[in-house]
């Protein structure tokens, strides 16, 4: 599970050949969040607060290139 970015405590990681649509998983202390890229929503939280999953969502948007050139990469398909 490669990480792709390290914010703070979190790690935003991505799963190769992971189902779509295309989603990073955030992880820190137990607590898990998984995003869509492409609109920054919540798709599943367990552990973290709402705001909490609100600045992750701001911080998937902020860098949504970086996060769809990694799941590209990982997941090897294009639409």
């Amino acid at each position: 599970m490669p990480t792709v970015i390290r914010f703070g405590r979190f790690r935003f990681i991505i799963y190769p050949q992971d189902h779509r649509p295309k989603h990073v998983h955030v992880l820190a202390a137990g607590a898990e969040a998984k995003f869509d890229i492409q609109t920054g929503e919540c798709l599943a939280v367990y552990g973290f607060s709402q705001r909490t999953v609100k600045r992750l969502s701001e911080v998937v948007l902020k860098h949504q290139s970086l996060l769809l050139e990694a799941w590209e990469k990982y997941d090897g398909e294009e639409d």
